[in-house]
């Protein structure tokens, strides 16, 4: 099953949401008074919601067209139709609404490679910046990749790359790949996973 996508198109708006979406983070720390606050940008919010919605909507119908249409079993199941299927359980085993296809699919496109990217662009730009780094993790390298397979480094390799951790880890500190986090604090006792959550001390909340 293939489906159109046009992802020339859809490069720019995905570049113009990622520059605007620091300003949105207003709207999760008050997301009942946020809209009045900042009309502006509410307006904007909607308006790029919007687009996202003229882009990916289509795209579903048509995997609900073709659905209908296709008598014969596969064993290939796409992401959309895996999001079709999909049933809240929480909410009377309901399916998935429109809006919440669109925020998944385009969670998909966008979380997983944009912030990977930005992580590998960010760790470069700093081994640039400083060579003393850069030659410390090239030694480790070359030093875990000599021998009978040389220049190959396999998973289990990384347990003994500690450096290299540090460097990741060091990056991904000075240059988060993502926005802005979403945090709630619960006011009261709560149970999640059935295990008891203590009421956060007011002097310790964000």
């Amino acid at each position: 099953m293939a489906v159109s996508f046009n992802l020339q198109q859809w490069l720019p708006f995905r570049r113009g949401f990622l520059l605007a979406l620091p300003s949105f983070g207003v709207f999760v720390r008050y997301p009942r008074i946020g809209r009045f606050l900042y009309p502006s940008r509410w307006r904007q919010l909607l308006a790029l919601r919007g687009r996202q919605e003229e882009s990916f909507l289509p795209l579903v119908d048509e995997v609900r067209r073709k659905r209908k249409a296709r008598r014969d079993s596969t064993l290939f199941t796409s992401y959309v139709e895996s999001l079709l299927d999909l049933r809240v359980h929480e909410d009377d085993e309901r399916a998935v609404t429109d809006g919440e296809l669109v925020s998944l699919i385009s969670e998909f496109l966008g979380a997983g490679t944009e912030s990977t990217a930005t992580a590998l662009e960010w760790t470069m730009a700093e081994l640039v910046k400083h060579p003393e780094v850069q030659r410390k993790l090239r030694h480790e390298i070359d030093s875990i990749s000599s021998g009978e397979q040389r220049g190959v480094i396999e998973e289990a390799d990384l347990s003994r790359m500690p450096y290299l951790k540090a460097v990741v880890l060091e990056s991904l500190r000075r240059h988060p790949p993502v926005p802005f986090v979403v945090r709630h604090v619960e006011g009261d006792d709560a149970t999640a996973a059935a295990l008891g959550v203590a009421r956060l001390p007011t002097a310790a909340r964000p």
